[in-house]
């Protein structure tokens, strides 16, 4: 979601491939983004551009589908067609960066797992609109609960489990975090502010959230 955790996530892991959206749109917002992909290259770390109906096998029985942004891709899963394509990519040039963001959703065994990353409000309408099948277990809130994020029309298609909100330098809008509340959504509610580090793992069966806070085992 953000350029500038690059060098953190090399040190802690040993990176294998970078998969980003469109370079033009990243290094506009990140001069970071330029920087770490001059360092993944120097490296010999492959980076691929991707776009809506990339799939991604991570093993026989998990894989990453990306749901966003749209791209110049012919048509795949019921996504639409080329020229479907065209004018969501056309429409979104003239729109905020955030809704060039990556949403990524992780499949595992049946259960799925929806990171929807920076995605601005047109964003979203757009993920709406062009994914009928976007239910998951497990939702990772988008834009850290800011004002407008996480519309009712999102939440009702997705259906979760599970939410996942990640407290950034700003607080949440208070609307949102009624939207996403269990009261309203029905989905556990978990916060980096309030859980501290939230784990969640999964056999393919259920789904197993463990939290500690800082410091704490």
């Amino acid at each position: 979601e953000r350029a500038g955790a690059i060098d953190a996530l090399a040190e802690s892991f040993a990176v294998e491939k970078i998969i980003h959206g469109e370079p033009r749109k990243l290094s506009e917002r990140s001069a970071r983004w330029q920087w770490a992909a001059a360092d993944a290259s120097s490296g010999r770390i492959p980076h691929e551009t991707v776009c809506a109906g990339k799939r991604i096998a991570l093993s026989p029985s998990a894989s990453i589908e990306v749901l966003s942004p749209p791209g110049r891709s012919p048509k795949v899963a019921g996504q639409g067609s080329f020229r479907d394509f065209r004018s969501a990519f056309a429409a979104l040039k003239s729109q905020n960066t955030e809704d060039w963001s990556l949403v990524l959703r992780l499949d595992f065994r049946g259960k799925r797992f929806l990171f929807l990353s920076d995605i601005g409000v047109e964003g979203e309408a757009h993920l709406v609109k062009s994914c009928p099948d976007i239910e998951s277990d497990v939702m990772v809130a988008a834009r850290h609960g800011a004002f407008g994020s996480n519309s009712l029309e999102l939440l009702s298609r997705v259906r979760p489990q599970c939410c996942v909100l990640m407290i950034g330098r700003n607080r949440p809008s208070r609307s949102v975090l009624r939207r996403i509340s269990t009261e309203n959504s029905g989905a556990d509610l978990y916060r980096t502010d309030e859980d501290g580090t939230i784990e969640i793992t999964s056999d393919g069966r259920a789904i197993v959230v463990n939290t500690w806070e800082a410091g704490r085992g």
